[in-house]
């Protein structure tokens, strides 16, 4: 069995507010997921239209 350090042991609670944060905020955090995913996707498009143009 494995056993936290003393150290270790600090870190539950932050680890489990953290983890409830995300609960209480997962639709913003999904709705800010989706936005940047959408500009990632628009950004790799418009790279490609200038590469495919030649434009340097």
């Amino acid at each position: 069995m494995v056993e936290l350090t003393q150290l270790g042991k600090t870190l539950i609670e932050p680890v489990r507010a953290l983890a409830e944060w995300s609960r209480q905020h997962q639709g913003q955090i999904d709705t800010a997921q989706s936005a940047f995913d959408e500009k990632v996707q628009y950004n790799r498009r418009n790279i490609g239209l200038i590469h495919l143009a030649g434009v340097r």
